[in-house]
């Protein structure tokens, strides 16, 4: 009986202790021993399991390590990618800081190059309104002080586009000045008049008579009016053009009225646009940038 008793204790102490030498390798991250036990006991079914839990193991550790390798291979790629994109970026950055100072150093040659002989025509106007260069008529006079003040206009026109980076950067500053309104259509009206009467349109101008003068930046509202009274003779053929000076809760309103081909009403969200025209159809035969 003692005989059995010891050779049962065997069977059953090997086993255990190799399950328990196992569990030390798995617990050091061996997964590459099963255990041997040969056994339909309780102990041969706890050392099967043992042996699929390593499989699993193993499997579950393999495919972690293929992910991570996976992974690692993207990121690399990923930082690969982000450092060419962020070099082209530089690239680009580049290349438009020089297109920028080519644009400004463009922009500054050509406003040289325009006022040179503007400010002559300029000059010589005003000698002859002047008197300087003999007697002149009336007409004369007239035309004479057309040209003067639209050359006067085309020179601000030309000094504004030194300030064209300021547009750009949305840091254009107001100069506000109180001005009479009179003194405003008197430099914008007769040059109009004379386009309108060019196409046998007729231009004609309202003020509301409590208006007397304007708090405002006078060289950009005359711009304005200018821009606006031009696309109205440039897109009426026949008929007239009006001007509407009012004032509405302490605003200035200057509404034009013409015969025109008008703007559609699904375009009307888009006229604020820079560069932005309708369709083809209806500007055909028409000039400008929108």
């Amino acid at each position: 009986a003692v005989l059995a008793g010891a050779l049962v204790a065997r069977q059953i102490a090997k086993p255990i202790g190799q399950l328990a030498s196992a569990s030390e390798r798995v617990a050091q991250g061996d997964l590459s021993t099963p255990v041997d036990v040969k056994s339909s006991n309780e102990v041969g079914v706890l050392a099967h399991s043992f042996n699929q839990m390593i499989v699993s193991l193993k499997k579950s550790r393999d495919e972690l390590q293929q992910w991570g390798e996976e992974l690692e291979r993207r990121v690399h790629e990923r930082t690969a990618e982000l450092e060419q994109r962020s070099q082209e970026l530089a690239d680009t950055n580049v290349s438009l800081e020089e297109m920028s100072r080519h644009k400004s150093q463009f922009l500054a040659n050509m406003s040289h190059e325009l006022r040179t002989p503007l400010n002559s025509i300029i000059g010589y106007t005003k000698l002859m309104l002047d008197g300087l260069e003999g007697d002149i008529s009336e007409e004369q006079r007239e035309d004479l002080h057309t040209v003067y003040t639209n050359s006067k206009y085309l020179l601000e026109l030309i000094n504004g586009l030194l300030d064209l980076s300021k547009i750009e950067a949305g840091k254009v500053v107001l100069s506000y000045q109180t001005f009479s309104i009179s003194e405003l259509l008197a430099g914008v009206i007769p040059s109009m008049e004379q386009l309108a009467r060019e196409k046998g349109l007729t231009l004609t101008y309202s003020v509301a008579p409590d208006i007397d003068h304007l708090y405002a930046d006078k060289a950009k509202t005359k711009q304005v009016l200018i821009n606006i009274l031009g696309n109205a003779v440039k897109f009426t053929n026949e008929g007239s053009i009006k001007l509407d000076v009012a004032e509405s809760d302490g605003d200035f309103i200057f509404s034009v009225t013409d015969t025109g081909i008008g703007i559609k009403e699904k375009d009307l969200e888009a006229i604020f646009d820079s560069f932005r025209q309708v369709g083809p159809a209806q500007i055909a035969g028409y000039e400008g940038t929108g």
